[in-house]
């Protein structure tokens, strides 16, 4: 199983995520949780395969309360 590295962003209350280890490739939504299930379903199709770990690095000061 390969471990990919996804870093998530935050600007104006949109996400988007990307990944260093599948160049080519993002994902993004109107909420943290959104972008989150868009990521691993997005590098699983991507990818054509579910043998994944998500290693999922958040902006800092994340988690924090948000709507």
């Amino acid at each position: 199983m390969d471990e990919i590295a996804v870093v998530y962003h935050e600007e104006d209350g949109l996400w988007w995520a990307e990944s260093g280890d599948v160049p080519g490739w993002a994902a993004g939504g109107d909420s943290l949780t959104q972008v989150r299930e868009r990521v691993r379903d997005g590098l699983r199709f991507f990818l054509g395969r579910d043998d994944i770990a998500i290693d999922e690095r958040l902006p800092t000061g994340w988690p924090r309360a948000h709507p």
